[in-house]
């Protein structure tokens, strides 16, 4: 699980540098507030991982409500760049809110964990096209 947070703020990380190039303020700050997120949430698994207790419950409700805002935003920012980047950006921000919308409605989070597969590899092959550019 841990990996999966590093993995992610790795990609956060990559598309911070996306921001910065492009000048878009509110991607570089969204990326920002992920990888803290991120950070946070990994510290927090790591120091209860023995404590299962009922507040879990209210921990993993909070952070699917804080981490599918944080998507929303993250998917508007990148539909900001779609005259720069072209349709396969607005795809990933397209989904990236529908992934947000799922997990913060908390009731579909499952269904928005499954759909952030297609979303990161989507985020994966923007990155692999501006690198070659």
């Amino acid at each position: 699980m841990q990996l999966s947070k590093l993995f992610r703020c790795f990609l956060s990380l990559c598309f911070y540098t996306i921001g910065k190039a492009f000048e878009n303020q509110l991607l570089k700050i969204i990326t920002c507030a992920l990888m803290i997120l991120f950070a946070l949430s990994a510290v927090y698994d790591i120091l209860n991982m023995y404590n299962l207790d009922e507040t879990i419950v209210y921990v993993l409700v909070i952070q699917s409500i804080v981490f599918g805002a944080g998507q929303i935003i993250f998917g508007i920012s990148l539909l900001g760049m779609k005259n720069q980047l072209g349709t396969l950006i607005q795809v990933n921000g397209i989904v990236e809110i529908i992934v947000g919308v799922c997990l913060a409605s908390v009731v579909l989070a499952t269904a928005g964990l499954f759909l952030l597969i297609p979303a990161v590899i989507i985020e994966i092959i923007v990155l692999y096209k501006l690198a070659n550019k």
